[in-house]
């Protein structure tokens, strides 16, 4: 199996999963880059994994800190992108 390496954004796998549906191509992808949580699902995304952590650890450990400095009031800044947006879901 020839072997390409590129990376543009997070949201290449997404880009390049329906490029295998469209061409039923078994197109490994292993990412360095791309965290969203939505490439976790083995179903959709059968030929894709990273190398680093989905954002869905960051978020836990936000939560866990904010439980842990017992704060009762928390303000939420994100972007109106897919990953402002499924981080803040």
């Amino acid at each position: 199996m020839p072997v390409r390496r590129y990376e543009i954004h997070t949201a290449t796998p997404s880009y390049l999963h329906n490029l295998n549906g469209d061409f039923s191509l078994s197109l490994l992808q292993v990412s360095f880059f791309s965290t969203s949580p939505e490439l976790s699902n083995k179903q959709r995304f059968e030929y894709f994994t990273r190398t680093i952590p989905s954002d869905h650890y960051q978020v836990k450990a936000m939560v866990d800190i904010v439980l842990t400095m017992g704060w009762s009031y928390v303000s939420i800044i994100y972007e109106e992108s897919n990953y402002g947006i499924k981080v803040n879901a």
